[in-house]
């Protein structure tokens, strides 16, 4: 599955209780998501259906990828895949908007959820965009974008929201141009 001579690891180690969960892709493009025994190093689970900078957030295990969410439940193995192509094609942007050209016909760029840069605090999952400006607020239980904003950041640098934190009723993001906005949510 994996080519043993050039794997890289990548995003987070996590430990928890009693097992490893590694997140590893090789030369080839294969991807797998690997759990350890702490104890004895053996292999316990492995699978390529859970794809993405892993992270655990209140006993679960989260990985974002494109506009997917996918959580682990780390003592089952069980996966919930959450596909919000359809909720997050609101957030998609014409070249013309992207780059301000009128001449470039109607392609599109389509929205990509960060993998790295996001919070949850459940059932709300607080993400950045992958390369852009637009950060918002997913309902995981009921599949729904809750809210979303665009920041006016003129800055050529990707990505451009560096981290996010949710704390009570607002959105702090730090941006790549050392600003700091912080979004009232109601």
């Amino acid at each position: 599955m994996l080519n043993n001579k050039d794997v890289t690891q990548t995003g987070e180690i996590i430990s928890y209780k009693d097992k490893l969960f590694i997140y590893l892709y090789d030369n080839e493009d294969k991807r797998a998501t690997i759990v350890l025994d702490i104890e004895t190093g053996y292999e316990l689970f492995r699978t390529s259906e859970f794809m993405g900078y892993i992270r655990l957030q209140e006993d679960r295990i989260y990985a974002l990828y494109g506009k997917t969410v996918s959580i682990l439940n780390p003592e089952s193995y069980q996966i919930r895949r959450i596909d919000l192509s359809e909720e997050l094609a609101v957030l998609d942007e014409s070249i013309e908007e992207f780059l301000g050209a009128e001449s470039l016909g109607y392609t599109t760029i389509e929205f990509k959820l960060s993998p790295t840069i996001y919070e949850v605090r459940y059932p709300y999952l607080y993400f950045a965009q992958e390369r852009g400006a637009q950060v918002g607020v997913l309902n995981l239980e009921t599949e729904k974008l809750e809210w979303h904003a665009t920041m006016d950041i003129d800055y050529p640098v990707n990505p451009v929201v560096m981290d996010i934190k949710a704390c009570e009723n607002r959105l702090y993001v730090h941006c790549a141009d050392r600003t700091l906005h912080i979004f009232e949510m109601e």
